[in-house]
């Protein structure tokens, strides 16, 4: 640090940073818009899945990938914008993990949303595996090779643990979500899992390629390009939510498809340099809002009036149950009744008609009619019986 302190770098003209992030040091607006508007655009969705659902252990895992990413473009970003070379040194060096960790978390998230359950302790100590290398040489020469303080554009130097260890992994991880989510598919056929996988896996491979021409070629602005894999992610996602519903969430999708679409025209303030760009900026933000606004009330329609009908349906449901129990209570009625009638109503029947034909001796009219009635009368029930 002493070393540092006495060394001169006005011969840069670096300008100080504000809140390590806002400086001239960043001699393109491109590189603030590639980096904030992603980060803030996909940290949002993964909150709000979050929030949406605690309990969901994909919308957890969504919220660790966003993080991941978002802390990523956050770190930098800092070693764009400030003119410190310690800072820079420090926060190259934590940059690794969180790519890292952003690939992890990743691959465990469609495991886990594809199949209903974390990985296995197979998988747990390859994860270990993989990550004690990173753990032992990140603070080393092998992920910061050296920093040249000539360079007063990009003086830190790429060690070889990035190019020949992490890009590797990184390729590695890809490959394994891609064969997972095609294996999946043709048991499953399950579109909304397809969809989601290969938006996870557009984020992860742009950001990959863009890291790897950047690492050989020294093209820094290559790597501004794969940042924006991520918030077309956000927009499947996004549209997923609103179609299938999917993590749970309700209103979200038309949320965040509004929110997206409001950062990014926003956003164009910052970058805009001309007052022209600005005001058109501005007037097509005002009515990004208004859209946005009539969007969201027309999809919240939809879904109350989705939700009323599952509320009827159910209750259809219900009903056709209960209709179902007591057609069945009446025909178990019907069956013990005529079971327990037909007797007594043949006893009866019997004797009427012996009464009838004077087996019991001779009987006045008046008997013999009633006892004649009375065979009819059971006869009829007994055929209304026999009906049932």
């Amino acid at each position: 640090m002493g070393i540092l302190n006495t060394i001169d770098f006005s011969i840069c003209e670096w300008d100080t940073a504000s809140f390590l992030l806002f400086s001239g040091n960043v001699f393109d607006p491109l590189i603030y818009y590639s980096h904030i508007f992603p980060a803030v655009s996909a940290l949002l969705i993964g909150i709000f899945i979050y929030l949406k659902n605690r309990k969901s252990k994909e919308g957890f895992l969504l919220f660790l990938f966003t993080l991941m990413f978002a802390m990523w473009c956050m770190s930098n970003l800092i070693l764009w914008a400030t003119e410190r070379p310690e800072y820079t040194m420090f926060f190259w060096s934590i940059l690794i993990y969180f790519e890292y960790f952003f690939y992890l978390f990743g691959l465990v998230f469609i495991y886990t949303f594809t199949r209903g359950s974390m990985p296995g302790k197979k998988f747990n100590i390859a994860i270990v595996t993989t990550f004690v290398p990173l753990f032992l040489f990140s603070h080393t020469k092998l992920n910061l090779e050296a920093y040249d303080f000539r360079d007063c554009w990009r003086g830190a130097i790429e060690g070889s643990l990035w190019k020949y260890y992490l890009y590797p992994l990184e390729l590695l991880a890809v490959v394994t979500i891609s064969i997972f989510i095609i294996i999946e598919f043709r048991k499953h056929r399950d579109k909304v899992k397809l969809l989601t996988g290969i938006g996870v896996i557009f984020a992860l491979i742009t950001l990959s390629l863009s890291n790897i021409l950047e690492s050989f070629t020294l093209d820094w602005n290559v790597g501004q390009y794969g940042l924006f894999g991520m918030p077309i992610l956000v927009g499947l996602l996004a549209f997923l939510i609103v179609q299938y519903r999917i993590f749970n969430v309700k209103l979200l999708g038309a949320q965040a498809l509004v929110l997206t679409l409001w950062i990014l025209v926003g956003s164009l303030l910052f970058v805009a340099k001309s007052d022209t760009t600005k005001i058109v900026a501005g007037a097509t933000l005002i009515f990004t809002t208004f859209a946005g606004y009539l969007l969201v009330r027309s999809v919240k329609k939809e879904v109350e009036q989705r939700e009323l009908l599952e509320v009827l349906t159910n209750k259809l449901e219900a009903a056709n149950e209960r209709l179902k129990e007591l057609d069945k209570a009446k025909s178990e009625f019907v069956s013990i009744a005529s079971h327990q009638l037909r007797s007594p109503l043949t006893a009866i029947r019997g004797y009427a008609s012996m009464l009838a034909e004077g087996s019991f001796g001779q009987m006045p009219q008046k008997a013999l009619e009633a006892a004649k009635r009375i065979e009819e009368s059971t006869k009829l029930m007994a055929m209304s019986i026999e009906d049932y």
